[in-house]
């Protein structure tokens, strides 16, 4: 919370966790346990577009105007931009097999769960919004 250590359960909700994981160690360890669905690692930039990061960001930024428009499509860009936060930070799902995937991610071939739309889907082409 504000970029200092503090108990994640003092606040839930209003501070960001970041671990350090061993995703491989965790796939492995995870495809032992039945019934458990693995997603791929998935790059965070990757992650929020498919969750709709852009779109939600276009609409936000067509009220703004200014400093407060830069700094939010500055936001944006730090978040999903390879070069900065985008293909730093990663996200992977452990789900019940049964279970739908976890949203943007899909289960690693060769371990049960449904799988997502098809990322050549309409929805996996949104403009992004510091893009025309």
């Amino acid at each position: 919370h504000g970029h200092a250590p503090t108990d994640p359960l003092e606040a839930p909700g209003l501070a960001d966790l970041t671990a350090h994981v061993d995703f491989e160690a965790l796939d492995r360890a995870a495809r032992k346990v039945p019934g458990v669905a693995v997603s791929p690692p998935c790059e965070q930039g990757r992650w929020l577009e498919r969750l709709g990061i852009a779109a939600r960001a276009a609409r936000l930024a067509e009220r703004m105007r200014g400093e407060a428009r830069a700094m939010h499509l500055a936001a944006y860009r730090r978040l999903t931009d390879p070069a900065e936060m985008g293909s730093l930070f990663k996200a992977i799902a452990l789900t019940p097999a049964a279970a739908p995937p976890f949203p943007g991610l899909e289960p690693m071939p060769g371990t049960p769960g449904p799988r997502p739309p098809d990322p050549s889907s309409p929805e996996a082409h949104t403009a992004r919004p510091d893009r025309p």
